[in-house]
């Protein structure tokens, strides 16, 4: 699968051709595809052509719903709990270098809470002051919410969540007009 770039004010209705043609030994990139739409990455191995041998291939592109199949996902949402920490005066500082979120420093030879949004309740910290017969660090899970969204590049970040809003509220509607029947 090469990710394709989308344009603002393609739709499900929106269909692009693409082609490449390769004549010559070596390694076909995605950056030889030919079309009005490009892909996001122009260095993805596509095959390997041998002295003699031709490629050619003709594409339609076209936009769809990740509900419907996962080649058209343009990223990934997730969401976890803020977790509140807090750190006693008596928390050792080995508790520093065993996180692996950094959520914790070293200021004025005391541990303190650096990065809170960083910490996804691992438990290294707890386990590590239980270890030591110490209940230094409470980890207690809030109900905000830390939303992530990554972007496989054809769309930004913003445009994606924007988008799954939309979607979100036309699958509301047909649930609305299903149960009003």
């Amino acid at each position: 699968m090469i990710p394709l770039k989308m344009e603002k004010g393609m739709n499900e209705k929106t269909e692009e051709q693409l082609s490449l043609v390769a004549k010559s030994d070596g390694m076909i990139y995605s950056g030889e595809i030919k079309g009005k739409i490009k892909p996001v990455y122009d260095n993805i191995p596509i095959t390997v052509l041998k002295k003699g041998q031709e490629f050619e291939i003709v594409a339609t592109a076209r936009v769809g719903k990740g509900s419907k199949h996962t080649k058209f996902s343009p990223g990934l949402m997730f969401y976890r709990n803020l977790i509140k920490v807090k750190a006693e005066k008596d928390c050792p500082k080995e508790v520093v270098n065993i996180c692996p979120r950094n959520v914790f420093k070293v200021e004025n030879g005391k541990v303190i809470v650096a990065d809170e949004e960083k910490c996804d309740m691992c438990e290294a910290c707890t386990d590590l002051c239980t270890k030591m017969g110490k209940k230094s660090i409470e980890l207690t899970p809030t109900n905000e919410l830390v939303l992530t969204v990554e972007s496989f590049g054809q769309m930004d970040e913003e445009e994606i969540f924007k988008k799954a809003i939309e979607s979100l509220k036309d699958d509301l509607e047909e649930v609305t007009k299903k149960i009003s029947k």
